[in-house]
């Protein structure tokens, strides 16, 4: 918790500002009040004082916690913390040829997909084509027609394997769970 006081005085010389802030903090149980001038005119060749900072600390008894003392925390969050603010690995810098290779493997990479993404739209056109040169090949007002032309929304067949992120469970059958409610 930081609490702030903005304080003005007018002096004959200049005005001056003070800043007061007073800080606490709760693992520690200590709170920090500190002083700060600011907007002071310029010292002459006599007057050289320096900027005056007070700094008063107050203690008060500690709480007893399960906390670890070393550090206020538990090693568990030691340990993940410090593996959160471990300095990230420099690369060295790269020469104009690795840059240049990299470059060109890039191109090659964009190249290649879009390749990819024009073949796989190609295909899905060219059989969106066939289908609906076959449904127009099909007798007007007939059931072959009506029927083909019916949207399935059923869903995938249910042979059909579904990918998944684990491996199958040895002896389950989802065909035993089918019909219970979870109650």
């Amino acid at each position: 918790m930081i609490v702030t006081m903005m304080l003005s005085t007018a002096t004959t010389r200049c005005s001056k500002s003070l800043l007061l802030v007073a800080r606490s903090c709760p693992s520690s149980n200590t709170t920090t009040t500190t002083i700060r001038h600011f907007a002071k005119a310029a010292a002459s060749k006599k007057d050289s004082v320096k900027p005056q900072r007070q700094s008063q600390k107050v203690s008060t008894p500690k709480k007893k916690s399960v906390i670890d003392s070393a550090g206020g925390r538990p090693n568990d969050l030691q340990l993940v913390l410090a593996a959160l603010d471990a300095p990230m690995r420099q690369e060295p810098p790269l020469s104009q040829e690795e840059k240049d290779r990299r470059h060109q493997i890039g191109r090659n990479y964009v190249i290649g997909k879009f390749r990819q993404h024009n073949e796989i739209h190609h295909d899905l056109a060219c059989k969106l084509q066939m289908k609906k040169h076959a449904i127009n090949m099909l007798p007007k007002n007939s059931k072959l027609r009506e029927e083909a032309l019916k949207i399935d929304d059923s869903g995938p067949p249910t042979w059909r394997n579904m990918p998944v992120w684990t491996p199958p469970i040895p002896g389950f059958d989802p065909s035993q769970l089918a019909g219970t409610k979870d109650e």
